[in-house]
């Protein structure tokens, strides 16, 4: 997911959560979290700031999937804070699995305009090793709580994506997007998430994102939890969790879009032109970078 991004930062600045404890200048800790400068790049209050945006926002998502994070139980999610890597912001979740205990990381690179945030404290909450559930889940949440420019929405909406890859023959269907990081355009390089198929990684994202939209807003957030829980145990069992199998579930949502694409076809014929031009590119097209500087270029001053 690695996307350079406008600095935007997360939109939850009114709800602050109260400022946790510094510790050594560099850590502080809020309800859930317990946060990481690394590299000193924050003052102790911006670190305060940017943990209590970052609970803001956990909070919320917290609160639309209807749970508990017992903090006692499952530990608070550690999050850490890096620079960019490679002159490009992106958010990685890891579920550290240990001897003695678990612990949920969620590792944001480029902490002054952080990408798809929102999205890993999602993971971070559902953590699972099927991709297709858990982007079900994590890119939905942060459209609606996070940084719209986030990667795969790139400023866009989720659903006319989708219809463009379908007017460019670029659309692959979701059983193709299985458990294997090949299967979205992705590889590891040691600890480190890296794409290898840039095209096929923002178009399964994209799917996934929309996918799991439709599956919100036409079951509901109970039987998602639900199918997630159950996924667990079986091989995503859609039609115990939803009452269909996932060629009609996927007949349904693909009807959907059609009636989308009727009435936004503007947009459609826009995103379809960029896809068309340069896959690779769409995304930082659409973010506003044509022809521009990326935040991730510019010098910047470290707060010490």
């Amino acid at each position: 997911m690695l996307r350079a991004c406008l600095a935007v930062l997360l939109a939850c600045l009114g709800s602050l959560y109260p400022p946790g404890s510094v510790l050594g200048g560099n850590r502080t800790e809020t309800a859930h979290l317990a946060v990481d400068d690394v590299d000193q790049q924050l003052s102790p209050d911006q670190l305060q700031r940017f943990a209590a945006d970052a609970e803001a926002a956990l909070q919320k998502a917290i609160k639309f999937w209807a749970i508990s994070y017992r903090t006692a139980e499952l530990g608070k999610i550690r999050l850490e804070l890096h620079p960019e890597r490679a002159g490009q912001s992106f958010t990685v979740f890891q579920f550290e699995k240990r001897e003695t205990a678990h612990r949920r990381v969620v590792r944001v690179h480029g902490i002054q305009s952080p990408q798809e945030l929102v999205h890993k404290l999602t993971h971070a909450l559902f953590p699972t090793d099927d991709k297709l559930v858990r982007n079900m889940m994590g890119i939905p949440t942060e459209e609606r709580f996070g940084n719209p420019i986030s990667f795969p929405m790139c400023g866009r909406n989720l659903d006319a994506w989708v219809m463009a890859l379908r007017r460019t023959d670029s659309y692959i269907a979701l059983k193709e997007l299985g458990k294997q990081h090949e299967d979205w355009g992705m590889t590891f390089k040691g600890q480190m998430p890296v794409v290898s198929d840039r095209k096929r990684q923002h178009a399964s994202y994209l799917e996934a994102g929309s996918f799991g939209t439709f599956l919100l807003k036409s079951q509901g957030v109970e039987k998602i939890k639900a199918f997630y829980k159950a996924s667990s145990r079986d091989e995503r069992p859609w039609r115990k969790a939803f009452d269909n199998d996932l060629p009609t579930l996927e007949n349904q949502w693909l009807k959907s879009l059609e009636e989308y694409g009727r009435a936004n076809q503007d947009e459609i014929d826009s995103l379809a032109k960029l896809w068309q031009q340069d896959p690779n590119t769409a995304c930082y097209e659409t973010q506003g970078f044509h022809g521009k500087t990326r935040p991730s270029e510019r010098p910047r001053r470290k707060s010490r």
